[in-house]
């Protein structure tokens, strides 16, 4: 068995992560849908069909990739870089969540200190369930990462003080910006309507994350 394959196998890790009660279920939910909602994609087939992003002002950034795993493909950042600054800004650890296979409201269902392997077995964790969204938020609610596993890009998002923090690790607001631009442009392809990186062109002026 090839290393990759065996790191993305769930597993149990020893960090002290725990399920989360029903109350705190709530709690948590409550927060999160206090910065994302659900968005129209603007499908002519599918006029219903929508997809989970931070909502207009929460100031966002957007990364190619999911969760930070094994880097972009186009950019320059690296899983490393990812690792670094969660761990750091992660403080009192995280509230892990997947948008369930039936019904489309969070299910908060762990928390833990943030790690490369928690992030692992979180991605493992949403894949199982047929590639559901899924993310992480800090314990106060002030940053939070969301990834549609099937669309291979991660919105970052939080107060405006570690957004900041975020651009200085990541290069600057308008490298990061340039090179999502650049992942968008290369995924331009004809998928019919609901095309996934054409919405993203036209919601991310919305949400200031880039233009």
């Amino acid at each position: 068995m090839s290393g990759s394959s065996a790191r993305f196998q769930l597993k149990e890790i020893n960090d002290g992560g725990r399920h989360l009660s029903e109350k705190e279920k709530e709690s948590v939910r409550g927060m999160l849908l206090g910065k994302i909602a659900r968005a129209h994609m603007g499908d002519g087939i599918i006029p219903d069909r929508k997809i989970y992003a931070p909502m207009v002002r929460n100031n966002t950034r957007l990364l190619e990739g999911c969760l930070g795993i094994q880097g972009p493909s186009k950019g320059t950042w690296t899983e490393e870089m990812f690792d670094v600054f969660f761990g750091k800004h992660f403080v009192g650890g995280c509230y892990l969540w997947v948008e369930p296979p039936v019904g489309h409201i969070p299910d908060p269902i762990f928390w833990a200190p943030y790690s490369p392997a928690r992030r692992d077995w979180l991605y493992i964790y949403a894949s199982n369930l047929g590639m559901r969204p899924c993310g992480m938020m800090r314990v106060d609610g002030r940053l939070a990462v969301y990834a549609n596993l099937d669309c291979d890009f991660t919105f970052v998002f939080g107060d405006d003080g570690i957004i900041k923090n975020f651009d200085k690790a990541f290069g600057g607001r308008e490298k990061i910006c340039e090179e999502f631009n650049k992942f968008l442009d290369s995924n331009e392809v004809d998928l019919g309507e609901g095309n996934i990186y054409a919405f993203m062109k036209l919601y991310l002026p919305e949400i200031e994350g880039c233009t």
